[in-house]
């Protein structure tokens, strides 16, 4: 009999002749061949439901940490600029945004020799070249930069995970160093006047 609801009968019973018989007997292998089809559908279907949701899970996760991230690198006092290997800025932070008189759209996704700051900054092209090739680290102190002294570490960004340590880029760690050096003079000033 055959039932409502998209169920698939299993089952087909006949009293005919032999014809009729072989017919209900075929009908019923497939209804079940169907039927098993139909449950192995069902339960890839409900895998992948699954590992979509977990996928989705981990996705979010990603994303929350990636957040986190991003929180704790703006709080970092330093700027941070990043530049690739293609000499290309991948990333700015608040903090050098603020010391550079910057706004990103100026910087980000530009390369170094396309950017004005750099090009009134010679040193800082030349620097990231040398770190790039040299893979050491490199400093360009007390940089005049509209009326601040910068302090500038350029860091070779190495991916360890790979067996031949590839460079990705240098990360520019900025410093507004100038409080310091008026801080610093005003000491040696004191310091003569004291020894007169």
């Amino acid at each position: 009999k055959l039932t409502r609801l998209n169920k698939i009968p299993t089952k087909f019973i006949s009293d005919q002749n032999d014809e009729i018989q072989l017919l209900a007997k075929e009908f019923n292998r497939m209804a079940i061949s169907l039927s098993d089809s139909n449950d192995k559908i069902n339960n890839q279907k409900m895998h992948l439901q699954n590992a979509y949701e977990s996928i989705k899970k981990q996705n979010y996760t990603l994303y929350l940490l990636s957040l986190y991230n991003e929180n704790i690198i703006n709080s970092i006092a330093s700027g941070i600029i990043v530049v690739d290997s293609s000499l290309v800025v991948s990333y700015i932070n608040k903090a050098a945004l603020k010391i550079w008189g910057l706004d990103e759209d100026s910087i980000l996704g530009k390369r170094v020799d396309s950017v004005p700051l750099f090009l009134e900054l010679p040193d800082w092209k030349s620097k990231v070249e040398k770190v790039l090739s040299d893979r050491k680290l490199v400093k360009l102190e007390n940089t005049a930069f509209n009326d601040k002294d910068i302090d500038i570490t350029f860091i070779p960004l190495i991916d360890y995970n790979m067996p031949e340590e590839n460079i990705q880029g240098v990360i520019s760690l900025c410093d507004d160093v100038s409080e310091k050096n008026r801080v610093k003079e005003k000491l040696i000033r004191a310091e003569r006047l004291a020894t007169i």
